[in-house]
């Protein structure tokens, strides 16, 4: 059943939100093959890498401004191909815990072929008519976050954000400003200017009583007039271009950004990784000689050959124990090398896990190992905490050391998982060791002592 859809009112909830936010949802949606699929019809000229952006900006423009004829006709293939795309992965299927964890991971579909984002999702809800679905304002909260994101990440390339600075659509419009300060006189050295020179340039008369200039030649006006509205007509060009290079720029800033922090983050355990694999090379080896050795043994006199084979087989199971237990860490660096991907901020753990879980403490803990999981605590945090549970012995683990200092989890009294920073695989993984799991959102120590009192 086809859906009767009220386009102008689509259009006009959706700028509701952010001015921005169909340009956003048309980045997100079309690469260049899509973008010809679905549009090629209405341009004169082929679509290709150079004019890929002014292609954007008209199709944005033709729907921010309501177009009678091209509104449903520039619309409609752009929620088809949303509404398939997110329907094809079942997202629309999916709680707002879950779809939240897939925004962290900023991926764009047009550019990586996967991921989804709330402007997305805002838009299929809104497209099949569902404008006060009960997941809207949670995602409209999304879309802001991440707007924001990826304004301060694009705030930290100084080249791009010059260019924005001088190309910000805030600005009040310059040909009029450049008018209106001419008309009023307030520019330069006005004293110098030869007025009757003029005059006699362009033909008219100058009148020293009233300041104006008389018998001007009407097409003079005219000329002014047209190219005017030429140079209004470059500069809305310009601000609908920039909105669509700015749409991009989002995009690819809140996933460098990211990918900045995996980068950082993994690459110690890459190279511990090499390390094991190196040493796990030459045990092999030396496995390999032990087992020449052997059959050299098989062929010595029977005096010497018991002797020799018990060294040999203590040898070799010495060999092979090392040889297991490295397996093993490998096995776990490279399990953390793929959640510690995954890490992101303010992650979000479903209130069911909470409430099996964390049983509300009266008194403060006294001599009690306390493990703190994730977070961003710093030193002077760190101190402070300790300082607060005087006879208790506080450890922290880095969000990415979880699997390294699993030993150190179990062993704890109580286990605080800081979900400031952290990711939903560790809590998994912590939730099975620790003996008494809290939670906090904040890595700050007064989070902590709330934690055990009702003050």
């Amino acid at each position: 059943m086809k859906i009767k859809r009220d386009y102008k009112r689509l259009v006009d909830e959706l700028l509701k939100i952010n001015r921005h936010i169909i340009v956003d949802i048309i980045v997100n949606l079309y690469n260049l093959p899509a973008l010809r699929k679905d549009f090629s019809k209405y341009f004169n000229s082929e679509i290709n890498h150079e004019n890929i952006v002014q292609a954007i900006s008209e199709i944005a423009n033709i729907i921010e401004f309501k177009h009678e004829n091209g509104l449903p006709e520039f619309f409609e293939p752009i929620i088809k191909r949303n509404k398939q795309y997110i329907e094809f992965y079942g997202y629309q299927n999916f709680p707002i815990e879950r779809l939240k964890e897939i925004f962290t991971e900023n991926k764009c579909p047009a550019m990586h072929d996967e991921g989804l984002t709330p402007e997305m999702m805002i838009f299929y809800y809104y497209s099949q008519n569902m404008f006060n679905h009960k997941y809207i304002p949670e995602l409209i909260k999304e879309y802001e976050y991440y707007f924001q994101l990826a304004e301060q990440a694009r705030a930290k390339h100084k080249d791009y954000e010059k260019i924005l600075k001088n190309s910000s659509s805030e600005l009040p419009d310059i040909v009029e400003l450049e008018r209106y300060l001419f008309e009023e006189e307030d520019f330069k050295n006005i004293e110098d200017i030869n007025w009757h020179d003029i005059a006699k340039k362009f033909g008219c008369e100058y009148d020293e009583t009233t300041q104006r200039f008389n018998k001007v030649k009407r097409g003079f006006l005219i000329f002014y007039e047209v190219n005017i509205k030429a140079m209004k007509e470059a500069k809305y060009h310009y601000d609908s271009v920039s909105s669509v290079v700015e749409a991009y720029g989002r995009k690819i800033f809140s996933y460098v950004n990211k990918l900045n922090q995996v980068w950082k983050y993994c690459g110690n355990i890459s190279k511990e990784n090499r390390d094991l694999r190196t040493q796990l090379k030459t045990l092999r080896k030396q496995l390999n000689e032990l087992d020449f050795k052997y059959k050299a043994i098989s062929k010595a006199s029977e005096q010497s050959k018991e002797k020799q084979l018990t060294e040999l087989l203590k040898e070799n199971y010495y060999l092979k124990t090392r040889i297991e237990r490295l397996e093993q860490e490998i096995q776990k660096l490279e399990q953390a090398q793929e959640i510690n991907k995954e890490i992101s901020n303010d992650i979000i753990i479903p209130e069911q896990e909470r409430k099996i879980l964390e049983t509300k403490k009266t008194i403060i803990p006294e001599y009690q190992t306390i493990v703190v999981v994730g977070g961003t605590w710093n030193s002077k945090e760190k101190e402070q905490l300790q300082q607060k549970l005087p006879t208790c012995d506080v450890k922290f683990v880095e969000a990415e050391k979880t699997i390294a200092k699993i030993d150190t989890i179990s062993n704890a009294d109580i286990v605080i998982f800081d979900t400031s920073r952290n990711a939903h695989k560790y809590f998994y993984i912590v939730k099975e060791k620790a003996k008494q799991l809290f939670f906090i959102n904040k890595s700050n120590p007064d989070e902590v002592i709330n934690l055990f009192s009702d003050q």
